[in-house]
């Protein structure tokens, strides 16, 4: 003799779940974008400090999962890499990797 079970559940979590994943998800990549910056600011020469001072920041929203930090003078890609009369202080390839450490971290609190 066998025995046959169906169990259906009439539930959708989606909802209850996207409430509390996606503002988590967004937090995480913010935290990210902060960290980013805080590890990068202080290896930037800071002769006038318009470097610093000229950031284009965008973050991350719950419809927008996706954010970015841009040193917006011409010559911060001078700075990060060097030229052949100034060594590089790759000061935006640090901030990536401390801001993609920190955002992996915060993002595994949501998972």
């Amino acid at each position: 003799m066998s025995v046959r079970m169906r169990i259906l559940v009439g539930r959708n979590d989606v909802p209850r779940l996207a409430n509390t994943f996606l503002p988590g998800v967004a937090d995480a990549i913010n935290h990210g974008i902060n960290s980013a910056i805080e590890a990068a600011d202080p290896l930037t020469r800071e002769d006038t400090g318009d470097l610093i001072g000229n950031k284009d920041i965008q973050y991350a929203t719950e419809g927008k999962l996706e954010g970015e930090v841009v040193w917006e003078m011409e010559y911060a890609v001078y700075q990060n890499e060097g030229t052949y009369k100034m060594s590089g202080t790759h000061f935006a390839d640090e901030g990536a990797e401390v801001g993609g450490r920190a955002m992996r971290d915060k993002a595994a609190d949501v998972f």
